[in-house]
């Protein structure tokens, strides 16, 4: 019987992913490293950005975020106004000087639609967020891991695809 249970032990050992995937293993390591109290996914924050174009104009802008609820905000200042486009309990929402009536006119100008929130949401959620977002639904991580060199230093990587 004794025999039996560590052969059973051994083999659950020897199912565990992360053991044969080298790939996912050096991403846990990474998550550990930068979010070793598991907070990414309760983060409720508040970013205050600022965005340089190439000609030099700079671009205020916030960021709210609660991971625990999905709720997500874009704010900025546009034309002297305050343009909010956010998502919330899975619903979008627009605001123009905390108004939500807003003319097809101002929301073709400002893009407050649902394909801007979700590229915003997706593009800056995933910026603040990895590494812990390389773990997400739909992420494919390579069983390879490689060295690659960054400023003379000699990096581990790995390849993360997504479906």
């Amino acid at each position: 019987m004794q025999k039996l249970l560590l052969v059973y032990c051994l083999f659950l050992i020897s199912c565990d992913t992360s053991q044969q995937n080298p790939g996912k293993q050096l991403l846990e390591k990474s998550i550990s490293y930068h979010d070793p109290e598991g907070e990414w996914s309760k983060l409720k924050a508040r970013f205050y950005l600022s965005n340089t174009d190439t000609a030099g104009k700079e671009d205020l802008f916030q960021l709210e975020m609660d991971n625990a609820t999905g709720y997500f905000c874009h704010i900025s200042k546009q034309d002297g106004k305050e343009i909010v486009k956010g998502t919330s309990k899975g619903k979008d929402f627009f605001l123009i000087d905390g108004q939500q009536q807003i003319s097809e006119e101002d929301r073709k100008k400002y893009e407050l639609n649902a394909e801007s929130v979700k590229w915003v949401h997706n593009f800056y959620g995933y910026l603040y967020g990895l590494p812990m977002k390389l773990m997400d639904a739909g992420a494919t991580i390579s069983d390879t891991v490689s060295n690659e060199e960054f400023n003379g230093k000699t990096y581990e990587t790995i390849q993360v695809k997504y479906d």
